[in-house]
């Protein structure tokens, strides 16, 4: 996640949603959900790691359908007729 954040422009987390972040993964066991390791994996750039939350937050980060793939069927939001 962090590689496609650094590629593209992304928003940093704000606070809250630091503690969204974390609230929403509470029930984990702490071998899976460790916010230093987190950090860590990001190589301590926290303005990286806010971008990930910010995504991650979100579900991902998603193209312009019109831009996602080129040889895509889809013109103007329609199937293009066979």
């Amino acid at each position: 996640m962090a590689n496609i954040v650094a590629e593209r422009e992304a928003k940093e987390a704000t606070d809250a949603e630091l503690k969204i972040f974390e609230t929403a993964r509470r029930h984990f066991p702490e071998e899976y959900v460790n916010m230093d390791r987190f950090r860590k994996a990001v190589g301590g750039d926290e303005s990286l790691f806010r971008k990930v939350v910010y995504i991650l937050n979100r579900g991902g980060m998603f193209n312009d359908y019109l831009n996602a793939y080129s040889k895509a069927p889809y013109s103007e939001g329609q199937l293009k007729a066979s």
